[in-house]
């Protein structure tokens, strides 16, 4: 899978850790931790992909938020990605 993705921060998130890639054999893993507030926006929102939600329902919850790990492997697991990361820039 070869690609660009451009996402535009606002510069109130240039300092700001969104997601961490952990580089594997023929794929790539997204580690994202997410605070209450996108947390809530994709378990109670429209977000399509029931295996994330699960994830992040039963994702142990900590001070700093829940962590999930996803492996990207094909173009809708990368446009799952693009999605939370929206989600997690807006909150």
């Amino acid at each position: 899978m070869v690609g660009f993705v451009n996402i535009n921060l606002p510069e109130d998130n240039i300092q700001r850790n969104v997601l961490f890639i952990v580089p594997c054999t023929d794929y790539f893993r997204a580690v994202f931790t997410f605070g209450e507030n996108a947390f809530y926006e994709v378990v109670s929102g429209n977000f399509p992909d029931k295996k994330i939600k699960h994830e992040l329902l039963t994702a142990k919850k900590y001070k700093e938020g829940r962590t999930i790990y996803l492996d990207v492997r094909t173009k809708l697991d990368l446009e799952n990605i693009i999605q939370l990361i929206k989600i997690k820039l807006n909150n």
